[in-house]
């Protein structure tokens, strides 16, 4: 795992960057799913609590397929101080919340972190207050959200695709 201080560091000024960020994530079949989407979209790299969030481990690698080989991991201590280093450099964080704004009506910045909060609970009060947006997919169905998992997958898909090259911007 990588340092958040060091990637931003290594991280060239005006690049766009897409990161996810998850916030006590408790499945770690979750976190290899959201890992491979990350990895099939092309995102820079993912935050993820050292505490409080299930182990990066054998069954997300194994969940991943292989993407976790990919993308950079950076543990943090604490997400919610960790967004303000990642606004200080710069970044628009975004968080996924059934209560945001429908992600439609979003235009990305070239520089954005997405977080995705635990299964039940969702994004926890200090991370969500300190989020710039609160974005969520819209829904027609009787079923009132979607799997973590998903709800990722879904989001990348629609910031890749509004992207100027049609996918996540890479360092």
């Amino acid at each position: 795992s990588l340092d958040l201080n060091d990637f931003l560091a290594r991280e060239e000024p005006g690049a766009p960057c897409l990161l996810v960020a998850l916030d006590e994530i408790q499945d770690p079949h979750n976190i290899g799913a959201i890992l491979r989407s990350a990895g099939f979209f092309g995102v820079s790299g993912a935050v993820v609590p050292r505490w409080r969030t299930a182990p990066v481990g054998d069954t997300a690698a194994r969940v991943s397929s292989g993407a976790i080989e990919h993308i950079p991991l950076m543990r943090v201590r604490n997400l919610a101080d960790s967004i303000n280093d990642l606004k200080e450099a710069g970044f628009e964080v975004v968080g996924a919340d059934i209560d945001g704004t429908a992600i439609g009506a979003h235009a990305p910045h070239p520089k954005t972190v997405l977080i995705f909060g635990s299964e039940g609970k969702g994004l926890r009060r200090l991370v969500r207050e300190r989020c710039d947006k609160l974005l969520k997919i819209p829904g027609a169905g009787k079923v009132a959200s979607l799997n973590v998992s998903a709800a990722a997958a879904t989001f990348l898909y629609e910031f890749c695709r509004r992207s100027s090259t049609g996918r996540a911007p890479v360092l």
